[in-house]
């Protein structure tokens, strides 16, 4: 899957390790249980991988489900509201999802194919709520990598 990372400067990650550290050490929660339900089960290592430093460029998307699952939004991460994505970085998503959206479907499956492939593409969250907390402070641009998925299989 084609990932979106936010640039290791652009997070202070002692601070999210300290956060994950004593959500799972005095918060009620396990490593292995906030990270299975952050992740919707895929990765039960994921908040292990941090802490440990195995993970020292987690994803938005990931920062935004943790947040999330301990009841928090991103400013517990030291990360302010609103994010944005370069025009660059959408072009480049575009490019990568195009040859893979259905050619026999309705404008209206095309249509909801390319605007969830370029959300997986990005790691744009699913909801508005989701979005009104992300965006690393004083930061515009994430860094991109990796091949892309089909977000329908």
């Amino acid at each position: 899957m084609h990932k979106v990372r936010m640039a290791t400067d652009q997070i202070d990650l002692d601070l999210v390790i300290s956060v994950l550290a004593k959500a799972t050490s005095t918060g009620g929660l396990s490593q292995r249980g906030l990270s299975k339900a952050a992740t919707n089960d895929t990765d039960r290592s994921a908040v292990y991988d941090i802490i440990q430093r195995r993970n020292r460029n987690p994803s938005v998307g990931l920062l935004a489900a943790l947040a999330r699952e301990m009841g928090q939004d991103m400013s517990i991460f030291g990360l302010s509201r609103n994010m944005t994505v370069s025009e660059a970085r959408l072009r480049e998503a575009l490019g990568l999802s195009l040859p893979h959206m259905p050619k026999r479907a309705s404008v209206a499956e095309q249509a909801e194919f390319l605007a969830e492939a370029v959300a997986a593409l990005l790691e744009l969250p699913k909801t508005d709520e989701e979005a009104s907390h992300i965006r690393p402070a004083g930061h515009d641009r994430r860094e991109a990598g990796g091949a892309p998925v089909s977000p329908k299989g």
